[in-house]
């Protein structure tokens, strides 16, 4: 399996989950990529009269869904296989955050943060979910302009709702995986953005980037069915999940 050797940023432009979806029902219905690129970038610009912007947006939805890192491809060619199945609303928001979280990691801390300030004080300061992340990645002003952006697709695409005051945030909609496969992918999506590292099962149900989801369900026998996952024991009573290289 390829490795990443760096950490892409993104977003740093809006991105609707409304243009998520369309990419991915574009790129399941086997539309040309430049047709698809043509279609996308006309939405796009109507609602963002830059080029530049237009052209980054294109890229963010080419990343996720139509071109993704090599280290991702099996991850998304599952998701279109089960959009396929089940071409829905819950499915287009449950594959659309995991590919975000796999193509860019960074979205994923961004979750993360805001997950476990939910998870702690029933709410989600943006200036909270600020700091969090400088921490990791440093006090640029892209960090923050990306973590912005990223609350912004949380807040368009409902896991997220506005508090009673600005940059205020409180958990959305909640999906729940529907069967062990959803619940294995979304494991697999979430284990992409941990730079290899392998986590247990109670690491997994409490790890803030998964807020939307309900993994009540979650369980190593609904892992055991995706081959891309290694279950190994660590010690005497714990077993870790990771990426099968």
């Amino acid at each position: 399996m390829p490795i990443r050797k760096k950490i892409d940023i993104g977003f740093n432009r809006k991105v609707q989950a409304s243009w998520l979806t369309e990419t991915l029902r574009m790129t399941v219905a086997g539309i040309a990529s430049d047709e698809i690129e043509t279609s996308l970038k006309e939405k796009i610009a109507l609602e963002n009269q830059g080029k530049e912007t237009v052209r980054k947006v294109f890229i963010y939805l080419n990343r996720v869904w139509i071109q993704p890192p090599d280290y991702c491809t099996d991850l998304r060619n599952e998701a279109l296989k089960m959009f396929r199945h089940r071409p829905d609303a819950d499915s287009a928001f449950l594959l659309n955050w995991g590919m975000c979280m796999a193509a860019y990691p960074f979205i994923a801390h961004v979750a993360e943060a805001t997950g476990r300030l939910l998870r702690l004080q029933g709410e989600a300061q943006a200036a909270q979910v600020n700091v969090r992340i400088r921490e990791q990645f440093g006090d640029r002003h892209f960090v923050y302009r990306s973590v912005r952006y990223n609350l912004s697709t949380f807040l368009e695409s409902g896991a997220l709702l506005e508090g009673k005051k600005p940059g205020i945030y409180l958990r959305g909609r909640v999906i729940k995986p529907r069967n062990a496969k959803e619940i294995a992918w979304i494991v697999e999506a979430l284990l992409h953005s941990q730079y290899g590292a392998n986590l247990s099962l109670p690491q997994i149900a409490v790890n803030g980037a998964l807020f939307p989801f309900d993994l009540t369900d979650l369980s190593l026998t609904a892992l055991k069915g995706n081959p891309r996952l290694d279950l190994f024991r660590h010690g005497m009573l714990e077993t870790l999940i990771g990426l099968s290289i």
